[in-house]
């Protein structure tokens, strides 16, 4: 049997934490904060939702749409999650659910402090939910506290948009991996000595890559492209001329030295 108890309904302040950063630096827009219990209670688990705040006419006029909030739990029993179900007029029904292993879309287990939670949902250009349904699934019991819930909107992918949102991720992630793994092979061999003009020219071809990539990141931003075209762009450029710059002169001084030693042992 399932136990629901919801206790004082709070209206937060017109700026909640939730509105602020680093939601709209991606390109979410605010559309209002939400009233939300204070407290939810399943004395027994069950694998029935358990609804915790429905918004009816949510007022979403664009594609995306994104619920966040801050989340405390304790005794809760299994894995649980959270759900989000996005209904439009004509009756479909689509949802979101927080089955992660962390960050804000993390399954819930256990206790848990304060902290961020988003439940975000993608949709086509033109259509817009009529109602939004919220709920927990808790197998296992437990209870759940919310603050700071607010409702954002974000545009769909931009007509001439240099790349999607999920590629300037992949991008970045990418990225990220290959400059990791050349700079780890570049390391030993620099400090076997071995493969010195190999090493050297990997690095200048990583700085020359860094800085095309700023002029990239630079040129989106200057074109009014999207956060998800630029930043990754800019980001990716500015650690591939910092790192490789600063790999050069380390690997060119280990090579020098490694050269005076053997000199110096040979006479």
């Amino acid at each position: 049997m399932l136990l629901l108890v919801c206790t004082t309904v709070a209206v937060f302040d017109a700026a909640p934490r939730a509105l602020a950063e680093p939601f709209a630096m991606t390109g979410w827009n605010p559309v209002r904060s939400l009233d939300s219990p204070a407290r939810t209670v399943v004395s027994a688990g069950s694998r029935e939702p358990v609804r915790v705040l429905e918004i009816d006419s949510p007022g979403i006029r664009q594609p995306n749409h994104l619920v966040t909030g801050e989340i405390r739990y304790q005794k809760v029993g299994g894995m649980g999650y959270l759900e989000m179900w996005t209904i439009y007029p004509d009756g479909s029904r689509y949802f979101t659910r927080t089955l992660g292993d962390a960050g804000p879309m993390a399954k819930l287990a256990g206790d848990s402090d304060w902290t961020p939670v988003a439940l975000p949902f993608f949709g086509k250009d033109g259509s817009f939910p009529a109602r939004l349904e919220i709920n927990a699934i808790l197998p296992g019991g437990g209870e759940i506290e919310w603050r700071h819930l607010a409702l954002h909107e974000r545009p769909g992918e931009a007509a001439g948009a240099w790349w999607s949102d999920r590629d300037g991720a992949r991008l970045g992630s990418l990225g990220g991996l290959v400059f990791g793994l050349l700079g780890a092979v570049g390391g030993v061999l620099a400090g076997l000595g071995k493969a010195r003009r190999f090493v050297l020219t990997l690095l200048v071809a990583g700085i020359l890559f860094g800085v095309i990539m700023l002029g990239i990141g630079a040129s989106a931003l200057a074109s009014g492209q999207s956060y998800a075209v630029w930043y990754p762009a800019m980001l990716l450029g500015g650690l591939a001329t910092l790192l490789s710059s600063m790999g050069f002169f380390v690997a060119r001084r280990a090579y020098l030295q490694r050269e005076l030693r053997m000199i110096a042992a040979a006479g």
